[in-house]
């Protein structure tokens, strides 16, 4: 489904045999399985790590490297060469979805560009309406997962109901797995659209409560961790 990009680099990676790779082909959109699988590895302790890691994900040709040697060459590079691919990614990333972006439809829906596929059913606008509490911190803890899946539970958590584009519905929020096989920037679209409705609610109670005591609050600073 995603048209490919090709770069050169002047160096590249040359393997233990004394082979070169110098060719990156990209032609996978990065999945949320993805992501959870370059957070597994040296993601977890480093972000270059992690960056590589995804960004291998992305690739179908490194030279003639199996895929499974991607990361170990990407990692090989030097930090010029690196930025080179990582410029090469983010144009991937952009061009392989030309008029596919999400969009806010409402104060608490976002409306995804690629949506969440359960079964046959695509459920493209996601709405939030419930609010985190202690207890999803703890069962988050309790998942003994990757800081990124604790993530995606946790803003799985705030989603109250999905809407397809034919009008079908599911009541309730987003599993680990619904989000294994998101879109990555779907993802990012959902994490940003989580953070814009916990801060409208904020602001509108703390509105309320000034209205109702006469008591200045604040509205500002951090926000709940989940969304950040």
């Amino acid at each position: 489904m995603s048209e490919r990009l090709e770069i050169e680099l002047e160096g590249g990676f040359t393997d233990a045999k004394g082979v070169g790779h110098k060719r990156l082909v990209f032609g996978s959109r990065l999945t949320g399985a993805d992501l959870v699988r370059a957070d597994r590895d040296i993601g977890r302790v480093s972000p270059r790590g992690f960056e590589c890691g995804a960004c291998a994900s992305a690739l179908v040709e490194f030279g003639t490297l199996a895929p499974d040697e991607f990361r170990h060459g990407l990692l090989s590079l030097s930090v010029i060469e690196w930025a080179e691919v990582d410029d090469a990614f983010d144009r991937f990333r952009v061009g392989s979805a030309p008029g596919r972006e999400a969009e806010e439809i409402s104060d608490d829906t976002v409306r995804l560009a690629f949506g969440v596929r359960r079964g046959d059913a695509v459920y493209t606008d996601i709405t939030f309406g419930r609010l985190l509490t202690g207890w999803d911190e703890v069962h988050a803890d309790e998942l003994g997962v990757t800081s990124i899946e604790r993530n995606f539970y946790l803003i799985g958590r705030q989603v109250v109901r999905l809407s397809a584009a034919d009008g079908a519905q599911a009541e309730g929020g987003l599993s680990l797995t619904d989000f294994e096989g998101m879109d990555a920037d779907d993802i990012t679209a959902l994490k940003d659209a989580a953070e814009r409705w916990y801060e409208g609610v904020l602001a509108a109670h703390m509105k309320k409560r000034f209205a109702a005591t006469g008591e200045a609050g604040e509205t500002g600073g951090e926000t709940d961790e989940t969304v950040n």
